[in-house]
């Protein structure tokens, strides 16, 4: 294939993604309970779009979806979990994950997934005047649940991400 062939094949897959975002995290504005996972969800076309397109891809699967999610969705709270967790993180995992050395990698993932849920809290705080509180757990019990729900989900993520990439490109 020539180049433009492959720049316009990258683009049209990044598109096709983006649109699948856009109708998980619309589902996910109806559902009445799953909300969080559904959005979580949503973060496979992303992880996808670095896989098919490279990480500009994935930016830009991310970038487009990020800025339709916040126009267009009903549900604002969706879009800022997606914005700022759930679509961004596929692509800076796959960066930290190129670096191959372990403890390194999950010292900057537990980082950046303690970042994102930092700008989380006080976005939905400031923004929209939501606590998130979980069973009379503080703040400092809610980090901790949430890095452990963290790790949890790096590991899924990495295994749901294993068996599409076998699915796909083999």
């Amino acid at each position: 294939m020539d180049r433009q062939r492959r720049r316009t094949r990258r683009m049209t897959i990044c598109a096709l993604l983006c649109a699948v975002t856009m109708a998980g995290l619309f589902a996910a504005c109806f559902l009445p309970s799953g909300r969080m996972g559904a959005t979580a969800l949503t973060g496979v076309c992303t992880a996808v779009a670095v896989c098919a397109a490279g990480y500009a891809g994935g930016l830009a699967c991310y970038g487009a979806s990020a800025v339709l999610g916040l126009l267009l969705l009903p549900a604002k709270e969706i879009a800022i979990y997606y914005c700022l967790c759930f679509g961004i993180y596929p692509v800076i995992k796959a960066k930290i994950e190129g670096l191959r050395k372990l403890p390194l990698e999950w010292g900057l993932k537990l980082l950046a997934g303690n970042g994102m849920m930092l700008a989380v809290y006080l976005l939905l705080k400031q923004l929209l005047n939501i606590t998130l509180t979980f069973r009379g757990i503080g703040s400092w019990g809610l980090l901790l649940v949430g890095n452990v729900v963290f790790v949890c989900y790096d590991i899924a993520f990495s295994r749901v991400i294993g068996v599409v990439q076998r699915r796909i490109w083999n």
